[in-house]
């Protein structure tokens, strides 16, 4: 008869110390609805950043629960654009909390992108990004605003065009006192599909649109040979504290 094995003594896992992390998952996560927003950036991160950093499981649970919601929230959103203005918009779907936070929509090229009909800007005015980059693409027939087509000669065309659509989001921006600064993004940027040199004069209109505006601030970013790549619309200094002070003079 052959020798048999010596049986391998293994030591069981050791027991998580923290009563929440004994309790069976599903447990967990009602417990989590409680006390976590349902879907993290309609709130302010100091609302869950406990959570998300006191150990990695719980960051890991919730990053999933966050995700879904988030998730169902894109999908939904993209149907709605679909059909009210029969625009498809596209983006990746995020793997992470912080993906979540960064966050990048594609856009065609409309002249009536951010006027007062259109849902965009209003649906995504309560989300917490830290920066929410809106990235524009040239219709598949290839034609926009005045429906001619983008080809040499027309750049001055498609400068005007941009500088309406910037002017629009920079008026939306705008109309928030500093005390309500909506977006509640962080940072936004309008990215352009075709960087050009032309856009540095069409965006002073733009600019000129945000002057006395407590919450915004804008400006252009350009590359190496001066072409304008985007704009980037970010909170005015202090405009945070605006809310405080009139809180202050009203008790005064």
């Amino acid at each position: 008869m052959g020798e048999t094995a010596p049986l391998l003594h293994t030591s069981p896992s050791p027991r998580p110390s923290s009563p929440l992390l004994r309790l069976p998952a599903e447990l967990r996560l009602k417990i989590y609805s409680y006390v976590a927003p349902e879907f993290s950036l309609r709130h302010p991160p100091s609302q869950y950043t406990g959570l998300i950093y006191t150990c990695q499981q719980t960051r890991a649970e919730l990053e999933n629960e966050f995700l879904k919601g988030f998730t169902t929230f894109l999908n939904d959103f993209k149907d709605v654009m679909q059909k009210r203005r029969r625009e498809i918009i596209n983006f990746k779907e995020p793997t992470s909390i912080y993906e979540m936070g960064n966050f990048m929509i594609t856009r065609q090229l409309r002249p009536d992108m951010f006027k007062s009909e259109d849902p965009f800007m209003p649906a995504l005015a309560g989300y917490y990004f830290d920066c929410l980059t809106i990235k524009t693409r040239e219709a598949s027939s290839g034609r926009f605003g005045d429906g001619h087509r983008l080809s040499e000669g027309r750049e001055p065309v498609y400068a005007g065009l941009v500088q309406r659509i910037v002017r629009f989001l920079a008026r939306y921006l705008g109309q928030f006192p500093g005390y309500e600064r909506r977006p509640s993004a962080q940072k936004i940027i309008f990215e352009f599909e075709k960087p050009s040199i032309e856009y540095g004069w069409y965006l002073k209109d733009a600019e000129w649109s945000l002057c006395g505006n407590e919450a915004w601030r804008m400006r252009v970013e350009k590359s190496g040979e001066g072409k304008v790549l985007r704009a980037v619309f970010e909170p005015a200094p202090g405009c945070y504290h605006a809310r405080e002070k009139k809180e202050r003079r009203k008790k005064d």
